[in-house]
């Protein structure tokens, strides 16, 4: 899909990676499409803008990611402590 293939292009260069998830509203009928996608923060690495090592992104239309991801990563990414459980970043 293209959108995901821009969305990878997005974040590769940053270390972040994603998990995504495509399922529907409608659970009955199998229609209503939802995206869900959670983006994980580089190694050692915390968004700014949550302040957590993930964040989450959910909505009918997946191109909406790009600009969410994009202003995420524009905020930038704070240091873990080493001591943190998700210091060693998403397994």
């Amino acid at each position: 899909m293209r959108t995901i293939d821009k969305l990878k292009e997005i974040c590769e260069p940053h270390g972040v990676t994603m998990e995504v998830f495509n399922g529907c509203t409608d659970l009955i009928n199998r229609s209503g499409s939802w995206w869900g996608i959670t983006f994980f923060a580089p190694k050692g690495k915390g968004f700014m803008s949550s302040g957590l090592y993930c964040v989450g992104f959910g909505d009918k239309s997946i191109v909406a990611a790009v600009k969410y991801i994009k202003e995420e990563i524009a905020e930038g990414f704070f240091d873990l402590d080493p001591d943190d459980e998700y210091y060693e970043g998403y397994k």
